[in-house]
């Protein structure tokens, strides 16, 4: 009697198939950005009630075992921090944490980066009281279900420092007047090169914050801080690109898909600027736009930052400054960066547009290919857009 096997191979390989179709699918099934955000928010929170408790256990099942961290310049792995959480948190009487302007961006569907700012008061056993504040960023990463920490970047600073370098202002730097006409001026100021420069403490903005209490108190809170935030989103669905035709609106989908370029906070440097020009004109009645040109030099360990506005809507042209620049690049200064500020009319809700309009894409081209400037910095007075020059042609220009 012959047997035939073919049919129950059949079904067998068939249900194998079928097993494995799924399983692919499954694999394959797109986690919504809103879901990614709400997943990873609730692990930053875990974090933060880990580190207030005082529970190491708690703390080191939050990072996968590959995780690195840079903490105030110092970089250290998985296997330090195990040993260290123990050894630190055993010493602690109290940890009290405030975190800030928390905001998480995933790049993708297994990784997300989340940043606030923290301010620490540590009481320890023998008496110690430590406070420091500053910045931390996670890079998050998923496995299977799981959301971990794979890196880490924090800076603490001594509260006593923060407050001392709060009440500074770039008018306290010396500035050198290039010409001056009327409220046209074309001016530079030169400072050391500092970490701080480029960190999230303002200093002294009192004209800036004035801008934004005026925005603040026209809009009223809700109206105030959606209008906020929705210049500072990076998580649009990119198939809104596939049939714009507007120029405009392409830049600014690009810069809010997360296709191009990277939202943050606005930093010292640039803060200061706008205060600057907050302080000269009314912002919130009589906005106008500047140009400021951040230059470095290695050699010097010095920055300078060139800067030219009027009283009107827009900035005088450049023209003196570039020239300057012209020379300075041969003195061993490079452009490293062009800022500008965005403002909108009542109408729109006065928060500007983080995205290049055609006119700012051609500027940054032509520095690029006069100066090979590194970045293009847009900010609206809350956030700012920092945008790599490879990049810069993928933007629509005149």
């Amino acid at each position: 009697m012959k047997i035939n096997f073919k049919p129950d191979f059949y079904l067998i390989f068939s249900f194998i198939c079928l097993f494995f179709s799924c399983h692919v699918q499954k694999q394959n099934i797109e986690i919504p950005t809103s879901n990614i955000i709400e997943q990873v928010k609730e692990k930053v929170y875990a974090f933060h009630t880990a580190d207030t408790s005082m529970n190491a256990n708690a703390i080191v099942d939050l990072l996968w075992p590959e995780y690195t961290m840079l903490v105030d310049g110092n970089y250290v792995n998985y296997e330090n921090i195990k040993s260290a959480a123990y050894t630190f948190m055993a010493s602690l009487k109290t940890f009290h944490s405030e975190w800030k302007d928390l905001r998480i961006f995933p790049p993708g569907q297994n990784h997300a980066i989340s940043s606030y700012t923290f301010i620490d008061s540590l009481v320890a056993k023998d008496g110690t009281i430590t406070k420091s504040r500053g910045p931390n960023t996670f890079v998050w990463e998923r496995r299977g279900e799981e959301w971990k920490v794979i890196y880490g970047d924090a800076d603490h600073y001594p509260i006593n420092e923060v407050e001392a370098f709060e009440s500074r202002s770039i008018s306290d730097e010396k500035k050198v007047i290039l010409k001056q006409d009327g409220q046209d001026e074309f001016v530079y100021w030169e400072m050391k090169d500092e970490k701080k420069l480029w960190g999230f403490y303002l200093g002294n903005i009192k004209g800036l914050k004035n801008y934004r209490d005026s925005i603040k108190l026209k809009l009223g809170d809700e109206l105030f801080k959606s209008s906020v935030e929705k210049e500072s989103i990076q998580t649009l669905d990119k198939s809104l690109l596939d049939n714009e035709k507007n120029g405009d609106r392409i830049n600014a989908l690009l810069v809010h898909t997360g296709s191009i370029g990277n939202i943050r906070q606005i930093n010292f440097l640039e803060s200061q600027l706008l205060n600057y020009q907050a302080n000269k004109v009314s912002m919130f009645s009589s906005p106008s736009e500047f140009h400021g040109f951040i230059a470095k030099n290695d050699t010097l360990e010095k920055v300078r930052v060139y800067f030219c506005s009027s009283g009107s809507e827009w900035p005088p042209k450049p023209t003196i400054i570039i020239r300057e620049l012209e020379k300075e690049i041969n003195n061993g200064w490079k452009l490293i960066g062009h800022l500008h500020n965005h403002y909108c009319k009542e109408e729109s809700n006065f928060i500007g547009i983080l995205a290049p309009s055609l006119a700012d894409a051609q500027y940054f081209k032509m520095l690029k290919d006069k100066f090979n400037v590194t970045h293009a910095l847009i900010t609206n007075g809350f956030h700012t857009v920092e945008i790599e020059n490879k990049y810069f042609a993928k933007f629509e220009s005149h």
